[in-house]
């Protein structure tokens, strides 16, 4: 495998995760038996939405790097008390298994 770096990136660069959220969202809209009209509706930019209304402060977006190339993300949100959840994470297909999502 080729080596992986990980790389915390600003709010404002969100954007460049978002061939990998639209990859996300079509596998919601293939397994869903119930909600396939939200993920048909559900963009990356009505996703995106609630996340750049945050500060700095309140969010955390790590990515995984390959040859210069985004193949995981990870995006999580941080209150004032310092408790986060994941909001969303992925690894490209090719690279599962391999203990990136992990360390995301």
């Amino acid at each position: 495998m080729q080596s992986v770096s990980y790389q915390r990136l600003d709010l404002s660069e969100l954007f460049e995760i978002k061939p990998l959220w639209e990859e996300l969202n079509n596998i919601h809209l293939i397994d869903s038996i119930y909600f396939k009209e939200h993920y048909t509706q559900f963009t990356f930019e009505k996703r995106n939405a609630s996340w750049t209304n945050l500060s700095e402060e309140n969010i955390l977006l790590l990515v995984a790097k390959t040859n210069n190339k985004i193949i995981g993300y990870c995006v999580s949100t941080i209150e004032s008390n310092q408790k986060g959840e994941i909001d969303s994470l992925f690894v490209n297909d090719e690279y599962r298994g391999k203990g990136i999502g992990k360390t995301l």
